[in-house]
């Protein structure tokens, strides 16, 4: 039984070759936050001190999809200055 399953699989991979298609994503990030940065201080339920910084976000950031066996095509780009 397990090797009429697997000539079975193997025989639907063979057919199944023609139908293969190539689908292409990319994602881009260029940064780092950069500028004028402020320390800010909280205190959690538990009463620990904790510090961050938080400073102007310069950034830029793009993603998209390109699916031609889908028709699947998009995409998004954002900036922050």
């Amino acid at each position: 039984a397990l090797s009429a399953l697997v000539l079975l699989v193997l025989i639907h991979d063979g057919a199944c070759d023609d139908h293969h298609h190539k689908a292409y994503s990319f994602q881009h990030h260029h940064g780092p936050v950069t500028g004028h940065h402020q320390k800010i201080t909280w205190t959690d339920k538990h009463g620990h001190h904790h510090h961050d910084y938080v400073a102007e976000p310069h950034y830029k950031y793009s993603y998209g999809v390109e699916d031609h066996h889908t028709h699947d095509f998009h995409g998004q780009k954002e900036h922050g200055d």
